[in-house]
């Protein structure tokens, strides 16, 4: 019984790496200092908005790979509430996410703290459902991890 429950535990534990090719393993590419990976709980820490719904628009932002998304929000998880529809100046996807990026296109969002990070796009709706709730739980924890330190401060972002 004891080996069922760590085994449980190993399972609970999902290291992310974000990024917004659409992790299909909870591993998302993005890697702190040294390579490392950071669980959905770090980085729900390291993110200031988490949310489900769809894009509006994607263009360029008049700086070099930066893009203005404005995103039409149904569901905040993080925060628990804010406006219908949202413009964030972030890094370009497009040159190293293959998918669509086109108006409709229905996406679990999260938007980090730091700027010159790649926002994560969860697409799809059993990626969706899955992250969503992993998100809510680490957003909900009464006693959530901290951000890494190496997620903390921009390092050299543009606007």
């Amino acid at each position: 019984m004891a080996a069922v429950g760590a085994v449980a535990a190993v399972g609970a534990v999902v290291l992310v790496g974000i990024n917004h090719t659409g992790p299909s393993s909870g591993d998302t590419g993005q890697h702190g200092e040294a390579g490392q990976g950071i669980t959905i709980a770090q980085d729900a820490a390291c993110s200031r908005i988490i949310g489900v719904g769809h894009v509006v628009s994607l263009r360029g932002a008049g700086a070099p790979h930066r893009a203005i998304l404005t995103f039409a929000m149904r569901d905040w998880i993080k925060p628990s509430h804010g406006s219908n529809q949202i413009s964030l100046n972030i890094v370009d996807p497009r040159p190293t996410d293959t998918r669509s990026w086109k108006a409709g296109t229905r996406m679990l969002l999260v938007v980090r703290r730091r700027d010159d990070l790649d926002v994560g796009s969860y697409r799809g709706a059993d990626q969706i459902m899955r992250y969503r709730k992993e998100y809510e739980r680490a957003v909900a924890d009464a006693s959530p991890p901290r951000c890494p330190s190496s997620w903390e401060a921009n390092q050299g972002a543009a606007g």
